[in-house]
């Protein structure tokens, strides 16, 4: 096996000379411009660009992640670690990867994805039902917090409209967050939630003093925000990672309610429905909003084609990319 990967990294370096050397890392975003490159680390998003043969890669790892459009037809990389993430648009393009280890993933024809998993259960105000992620159409009204004084609810939750709904396919990586409750529940799943790297979650003592955070940067014994009018919130016990479905669930007023205390309302984590930013994604998706409340469901569903490309193009080239796209689609 050593001879085998010595003379791998041999060849490599003999068949590329120093193009492999090219890396990049820490929270950049870059494009390969042609079909061979070196090094992603940190957070780096790296698209392949210019290359419509073989594509080559050293190493992926940490949470960087290589996106892959459909023109080209294999890639040929040496290993994927950590959190690495490589991701084909087409499931038809070949992929061989020496060693991939950790939380390290290859999603063919998948996504590197960032929302939440559709496992996580919400309460539906249209079904009065606890219902998964996965489960929630456009339309649907569910439970979101909401400040106490401005609620409909004198718990300080309220309903809110499904504008949006996008299932990646596959499985990506996400983070679980096992948080302890007042509620004694001995399903151990029913007191976690998990969501993507990138998805915002609320850290803080209540909805008022909430802070959005990364998930990613969320640590053992950080304090979660949860529902309901003097509602405490719930400690961070442990953190995991894991492989999950991830559904973009987007709701008028954008505070869901995690169904992690149990049906009733007290010890429900509150997250966004956001991920990165939640002014910049808020913004992003803002004409899908003004469409649903103009026109109605029908009208989402119609265009629905357009606004799954832009959601899909969140793990693609670049963040402020999407957001040019829409200003000139909005203009």
């Amino acid at each position: 096996y050593f001879v085998f990967v010595f003379g791998f990294a041999l060849s490599a370096r003999e068949a590329f000379g120093q193009t492999l050397t090219s890396s990049c890392g820490g929270n950049s975003e870059t494009n390969s411009n042609g079909c061979i490159y070196g090094f992603v680390s940190g957070n780096c998003v790296l698209t392949v660009t210019n290359c419509s043969g073989e594509f080559t890669f050293g190493s992926v790892s940490g949470n960087g992640r290589i996106s892959v459009p459909s023109g080209v037809p294999s890639v040929n990389g040496a290993s994927i670690s950590g959190n690495g993430c490589l991701a084909t648009e087409d499931a038809a393009t070949t992929v061989s990867v020496l060693d991939v280890s950790g939380n390290g993933k290859i999603a063919n024809g998948g996504s590197c994805g960032v929302c939440i998993a559709g496992e996580n259960p919400l309460w539906s105000c249209t079904k009065v039902e606890t219902i998964l992620a996965r489960d929630v159409s456009i339309g649907d009204s569910i439970r979101v917090a909401a400040a106490a004084a401005d609620g409909d609810d004198d718990d300080g939750t309220t309903c809110s409209d499904v504008y949006y709904v996008y299932r990646h396919e596959g499985l990506s990586p996400a983070l679980r967050f096992h948080v302890s409750s007042g509620n004694d529940r001995s399903d151990n799943k029913a007191s976690s939630f998990a969501v993507s790297r990138n998805h915002i979650v609320y850290v803080g003592t209540s909805f008022e003093d909430r802070r959005p955070v990364l998930s990613q940067d969320v640590k053992l014994g950080d304090k979660l925000v949860t529902a309901g009018k003097g509602s405490a919130a719930v400690d961070v016990v442990k953190i995991e990672s894991d492989f999950v479905d991830l559904v973009n669930v987007l709701t008028v007023d954008p505070h869901l309610e995690i169904q992690t205390g149990g049906d009733g309302s007290g010890g429900n984590v509150v997250i966004s429905a956001h991920s990165y930013d939640e002014v910049t994604y808020g913004a992003i998706f803002a004409p899908v909003k003004y469409v649903y409340l103009a026109f109605g469901p029908a009208a989402v569903e119609y265009m629905k084609p357009l606004f799954d490309y832009v959601d899909a193009s969140m793990t693609k080239p670049s963040f402020r990319g999407v957001a040019n796209k829409l200003l000139v689609l909005d203009a």
